[in-house]
């Protein structure tokens, strides 16, 4: 994944937004934007390789909408964990170990709301202990675009073929 890649695809999340994908209901029964769902799917769009992409898509039979940086790339990417300032270290290190667990809970919760919400597929289950991460495909486009879209990571990922 380059820095380049992207800007296309932050344009669609933002297609996604304007059909209320990234809304639930508050407390109080109002409508609301889940600020932390919409960032978690900018970041990812921003990241993996767009469909328009013809080098990446056409010339190397790469996946497009796929992100697999993983979740602790993200927290650093979005800044969820800024280093604790604690003068002695051990503190420091605890203090910084727990609002990384925190910001992954926070993480997972956001990726099972956009699953339930039909804008990422989890294609691969991460495997932690052997340091995988998982493989997510952001349905980005219309029904038979992501099919194309999972179809081809399916095969660039060595994964399954999607069931009929």
């Amino acid at each position: 994944m380059t820095e380049q890649m992207g800007y296309r695809n932050v344009d669609r999340v933002y297609a996604l937004a304007s059909q209320g994908k990234f809304s639930k209901t508050d407390e109080n029964g109002k409508q609301t934007l889940d600020l932390l769902a919409l960032s978690m799917m900018t970041y990812m769009a921003s990241k993996v390789i767009d469909k328009e992409d013809v080098n990446a898509v056409v010339y190397q039979d790469r996946a497009y909408w796929c992100y697999w940086e993983g979740w602790d790339k993200m927290i650093e990417g979005m800044g969820m964990v800024i280093d604790s300032k604690e003068h002695d270290l051990d503190t420091a290190a605890e203090t910084t170990m727990a609002r990384t667990r925190t910001a992954r809970n926070r993480l997972s919760r956001g990726a099972k709301f956009l699953q339930e919400q039909g804008c990422i597929k989890q294609l691969k289950a991460p495997i932690p202990l052997a340091g995988k991460n998982a493989i997510w495909l952001l349905l980005l486009g219309n029904e038979r675009e992501n099919r194309e879209a999972e179809r081809i990571a399916r095969l660039y990922f060595n994964l399954p073929p999607m069931k009929a």
